[in-house]
């Protein structure tokens, strides 16, 4: 049956779940520290998260009604199968490793998201959004570089700045990024089977930039021609 559990102060998850229908946790804090969360139905978190170790959350829907960070001074891994919608900032007073989201239909950031070492790896059989500013910081802690590798079936959508140490791939049949900044440490690789649009004021890329579409529109914020470096 469903779990549906309302606190003032925290909740806490210190064993792992299996929950045959849907999961709704309301508190001021809630702290995942188990390794995995399944559910047959949504998981929502409303309330300020905290990633208290690496964990995967399984569900049709996941959404993040609040911030999400690791436990202080530690970075922990957040590996989302399904949907996923996060409303509040990622990694704000404490980065993640990483965020990989896999059997996703639609995956949504409205805030900003911070991550290090491992970066974002996306997969969705609709679309991608990115609301709020990107970063990732490769910081040597673990093997990785803080790449964002993001694949959608149908759309990926920018609309806010990416500061990224490592590459940006993406991948799906229509792309829009619409923002001043896009800036990574390694390669930007944009491929669009039908439409790309890229209206940016400044895309600098340590390893190059790919462009693929059937259709390709440039445009700066300001009017002007974009500069490519």
């Amino acid at each position: 049956g469903d779990v549906l559990v309302s606190a003032t102060n925290d909740i806490t998850l210190n064993a792992d779940f299996s929950v045959s229908g849907l999961m709704d946790l309301q508190a001021a804090a809630i702290i995942i520290d188990t390794a995995s969360v399944t559910s047959t139905g949504t998981q929502t978190y409303t309330g300020a998260t905290e990633i208290a170790q690496d964990t995967h959350l399984t569900g049709s829907t996941i959404t993040f009604d609040g911030t999400v960070d690791s436990s202080a001074g530690q970075q922990y891994l957040l590996h989302v199968s399904g949907s996923l919608l996060v409303t509040g900032m990622i990694g704000n007073s404490a980065p993640l490793l990483g965020v990989l989201v896999d059997n996703a239909v639609t995956v949504e950031f409205q805030d900003t998201v911070h991550v290090s070492d491992e970066g974002l790896n996306i997969t969705a059989t609709d679309s991608v959004t990115f609301d709020g500013q990107v970063t990732t910081t490769d910081d040597g802690m673990v093997a990785g570089n803080g790449d964002v590798l993001v694949s959608a079936t149908n759309d990926i959508t920018v609309n806010a700045n990416f500061d990224i140490d490592g590459l940006v791939d993406f991948e799906a049949t229509n792309i829009e990024v619409v923002t001043s900044l896009m800036i990574s440490g390694g390669s930007q690789s944009y491929r669009a089977s039908g439409d790309l649009r890229l209206e940016v004021d400044d895309i600098d890329a340590g390893g190059g930039v790919l462009l693929e579409a059937q259709r390709t529109t440039f445009k700066s914020g300001q009017g002007e021609t974009i500069q490519l470096n």
